[in-house]
Order: structure tokens, then sequence, then C-alpha cells
């Protein structure tokens, strides 16, 4: 008659993974883990042109060189960069529209 011991190491045999099994459900995890990698790494690459843009406007405005003038006409952002002591025609102009509807 199997003692206690016996059944329990049989039980967990039975539901140990073989060396395949293990290895196919190790790449199912990894390969999870590099998606989610992925993911983040393609949203900072988005959104780090716009991270760029409002740090150079934030230092400019901050050191006091560059007014900026913001107005939103028909759901836009027009930013208007003028650098004192620099020409004019070298005033910097960005605008900026939200796509589909609002």
């Amino acid at each position: 008659m199997p003692t206690l011991r016996e059944r329990t190491r049989e039980a967990l045999a039975r539901t140990a993974p073989d060396e395949r099994e293990a290895q196919r459900e190790l790449a199912t995890i990894l390969g999870r883990a590099k998606r989610r990698d992925r993911t983040r790494a393609r949203l900072l690459f988005a959104l780090a042109p716009v991270a760029i843009a409002a740090g150079v406007v934030a230092v400019l405005v901050w050191r006091g060189r560059a007014p900026v003038a913001v107005s939103a006409p028909g759901g836009g952002i027009h930013l208007h960069l003028h650098v004192e002591g620099e020409p004019v025609d070298r005033d910097i102009t960005l605008d900026l529209t939200t796509k589909g509807a609002q």
C-alpha cells in the first residue's frame, strides 16, 4: 500500500511540466514582458517631441528672453516667440491644431 509521501511525490510529478512545456511557458512570459517594454518605448518616443518643445518654451520664458503670446483661434494654439535684440523676421511661430471633432 502506497504511503502519503509516495502519493504526494506522484501527484507532484504529474503536475510538473516537462522540459519542452517549461521552455514554451517561459518564452510566453518573456514575450509578454518584451511587448510591454516596446509599448513604453513607443509612448516615450511619441511624447518626447512634445516634452522637448514645452521645455524649450519654458526655458526661454523663464529667462525672460522670449515673450510668448498664446491664443486659441478655432480650437488650436498659436505660439509666437520673439527673442529680444533679434530681428523680427527671426521670430518663431508655432500653430498647433487638434484633429477631429472637438
